[in-house]
């Protein structure tokens, strides 16, 4: 196995992370490597493109219901009881749910349309 001189690799992320190293390599894996960087940049591009695009369309989207009369739903408001309820419901039915963070609305409406379907257990209900 041929290898090349000793180079310093140095991205500045991968996926929010840093990699940098000195490392000896073939000429095969400096290849792939330089590839597979090419394709994560070009995705990296295409992700800052859509996010973007999704953005512009979430702020007209959001201006034009304004307009119509069509406001943002408050997160409901729940005692502190009552979150660790519907998170004892989230971890028995396969929602991950962090213990001090919000709970998020998908997982609010599981638990609601649980509680309206009569599938919860006591210890679960809000009263």
């Amino acid at each position: 196995m041929k290898l090349t001189p000793v180079i310093k690799m140095e991205f500045v992320s991968v996926l929010g992370h840093p990699y940098r190293g000195l490392v000896e390599i073939d000429e095969e894996q400096q290849r792939t490597v330089e590839k597979l960087f090419k394709t994560y940049e070009a995705a990296e591009k295409n992700l800052a493109e859509a996010t973007s695009k999704r953005d512009e369309a979430a702020a007209q989207l959001i201006e034009a219901l304004g307009e119509i009369g069509v406001r943002p739903v408050a997160e409901p408001k729940t005692s502190p009881a009552d979150r660790e309820k519907i998170r004892l419901w989230a971890s028995r039915n396969g929602h991950e749910v962090n213990p001090k963070a919000r709970i998020p609305n998908i997982v609010r409406a599981a638990y609601e349309n649980a509680a309206a379907a009569g599938k919860l257990k006591d210890d679960e209900k809000i009263q």
